[in-house]
């Protein structure tokens, strides 16, 4: 665990190292910018003076020069960096793209609710609601998610993905990234696994006009993402699986989805969505005549 610090150190922002904030700002007065900041003040910056960091936001940044300079400054060379995605704002995804090109350390968080598009849903995001509740509820969680990545490495993120996928295909000759190939295998073998698992047909039959019920529990194999975090990855994924994943429990780890469903047919299409997202599904059915 990170070493704190002592209360007068605390409120030294001399030994404080910056801690660069990509959020949302909009005008002002504007709601985007109370809500922005109100994160900033109640939830992450007394977290992060607990961990020996001063969050910079680029609304506070006042050392002369351009501003875009220095913001690029923060994102490629703090130690770490926040990105609040609530709102999915231009701004917010390049610089966090940026960052992820980079491959430094970085923390995702979001209002609940929040559909983060598909290239980043898969990655860890802590996700609060905007209350005085939940900012209470979500400091934990964000001091967890700190230690986590200033302990560990960055091993993966969209950009670095994506180079080492283009690397392997276009290696011709050279020798490729063997954990990106044995992470690719393990994700064929999950998707086979699944289908294996999963038989159409086995339950209801055309014709039949019982009404049937599927319980449909999802995780993710690789125990990274929570169950709200799941669920926002499959709706994200397919605009099929936001349409009949209306009726759903969520647990710490999994999601649980119900669907009244009388067709093999959707089952079918429905399951094999889900597998093509790289997660994971167990499920049965209950028949009411």
């Amino acid at each position: 665990m990170a070493n704190k610090l002592s209360p007068e150190a605390q409120h030294s922002k001399d030994v404080l190292k910056p801690c660069f904030i990509i959020t949302p700002i909009g005008s002002a007065n504007s709601d985007i910018f109370k809500k922005a900041d109100g994160l900033i003040k109640s939830v992450i910056r007394p977290i992060l003076n607990l961990h020996g960091f001063e969050a910079v936001p680029a609304y506070e940044i006042s050392s002369a020069g351009s501003i875009t300079k220095q913001v690029i400054e923060h994102v490629i060379n703090d130690e770490l960096v926040i990105a609040n995605l609530t709102g999915i704002n231009p701004n917010v995804m390049y610089e966090l793209a940026l960052r992820h090109a980079y491959q430094k350390k970085v923390i995702s968080m979001a209002e609940r609710g929040t559909l983060l598009p598909f290239d980043i849903s898969d990655q860890r995001t802590v996700f609060y609601e905007d209350s005085l509740y939940g900012s209470e509820i979500v400091k934990p969680e964000l001091e967890k998610a700190i230690i986590e990545v200033l302990t560990g490495e960055v091993k993966s993120n969209p950009v670095i993905d994506s180079i080492k996928e283009a690397a392997v295909i276009n290696a011709a000759g050279e020798k490729s990234d063997t954990k990106y190939l044995l992470d690719r295998f393990d994700r064929l073998e999950r998707m086979i696994s699944n289908q294996q698992a999963f038989r159409p047909g086995n339950y209801i039959k055309k014709g039949n006009t019982a009404k049937n019920e599927y319980y449909i529990t999802i995780s993710d194999p690789n125990k990274l993402l929570k169950g709200e975090d799941i669920y926002i990855k499959l709706i994200n994924h397919s605009t099929i699986l936001s349409t009949y994943f209306t009726n759903y429990v969520v647990k710490e780890d999994t999601v649980t989805v119900i669907l009244p469903v009388s067709d093999n047919d959707i089952l079918d299409l429905i399951l094999r969505i889900v597998m093509d997202s790289g997660l994971v599904f167990e499920y049965k059915v209950v028949a009411f005549s």
